[in-house]
């Protein structure tokens, strides 16, 4: 499983993903603060978020969070399974700590795809404007953060929890 810091520091903001290996990837460099003298813009990172069910993942998910992360020039895609998935009540869904592994496999050869188990930790049903949210609060206001989804999702969006929200928190 993967655990998230972040650490803010005088003119840096970096975030840290810890692998069970003990790998380590940063997902931030330094950028000078605001007001810090530099005619620079301030360092923006872009982070894709790419949630599902993911009953399995499959090869065609890889290639949709690979796809986004090449072509918005995203830093990394975080590829995190839904823990209580509330569109699929009723259906017989494998339990969140399977897909997560699954996840976590299908993931591992990929430098720029990172599973995250931040929705399979949460009880209840999983929404993603709550996913959005709490990236926000960990991450901080230099992120910007892109919805990554299917086609198969993005027909569906209407019925998500809190749909207008979702523009509000992300770029789709």
């Amino acid at each position: 499983r993967c655990s998230f810091t972040t650490t803010y520091g005088d003119g840096v903001c970096s975030a840290h993903w810890r692998r069970p290996e003990s790998r380590q990837a940063t997902l931030c460099a330094s950028a000078p603060r605001s007001g810090s003298g530099s005619d620079r813009a301030p360092f923006r990172m872009k982070i894709g978020v790419f949630g599902g069910t993911f009953d399995p993942v499959h090869i065609g998910h890889l290639g949709i969070a690979e796809a986004a992360r090449s072509s918005l020039d995203l830093e990394e895609v975080l590829v995190m399974p839904a823990g209580e998935p509330w569109l699929k009540a009723g259906q017989q869904v494998s339990a969140a700590y399977h897909r997560m592994a699954m996840v976590e496999l299908a993931v591992a050869r990929y430098p720029f795809l990172r599973a995250s188990d931040i929705e399979t930790r949460r009880e209840g049903p999983t929404y993603t404007v709550d996913t959005l949210a709490e990236l926000h609060r960990r991450l901080g206001p230099s992120t910007d953060l892109y919805l990554v989804l299917g086609t198969d999702s993005l027909i569906e969006i209407g019925r998500w929890h809190q749909p207008r929200q979702l523009f509000e928190l992300s770029s789709l």
